[in-house]
């Protein structure tokens, strides 16, 4: 299993970000996958935003789901788009993580129920120690 960082921004910590993503793949029964973070600005995040959402605005996170093996594909972050410190960003790595997995929260209530569930333990989990 890696997690393979691209740019992240001043003051990040990779070895706690490595421990939140390595406890979700592991709950998960994934932990032989890796995962790429891509940190990028506001004007990048719009305009991926905008060709694969037709959304023009920047987000938190986009998450592009791979087909190669043991590989599950990258995250990409906006950290301006998060600001309000670790914890936050911990939980936006773990929403983007969750998409890679399957999980939806757009298709129906309980799809987002289970995801939000998931989420928040799996947050908990990863903040706490």
């Amino acid at each position: 299993m890696g997690v393979v960082f691209f740019h992240p921004p001043q003051g990040f910590r990779p070895s706690f970000f490595k421990k939140v993503v390595e406890r979700v793949l592991a709950k998960e029964r994934k932990s032989d996958f890796s995962v790429s973070l891509v940190f990028v600005n506001e004007k990048e995040s719009q305009e991926l935003n905008l060709r694969y959402r037709h959304k023009s605005k920047a987000t938190d996170v986009l998450s592009f789901a791979s087909n190669e093996e043991k590989y599950l594909g990258e995250l990409v972050i906006c950290p301006v788009c998060v600001q309000k410190g670790e914890k936050e960003l911990a939980r936006v790595v773990i929403h983007g993580l969750l998409h890679l997995l399957g999980y939806e929260h757009e298709a129906s209530q309980k799809k987002a129920f289970v995801m939000k569930q998931k989420e928040e333990r799996y947050l908990n989990q990863g903040t706490n120690g």
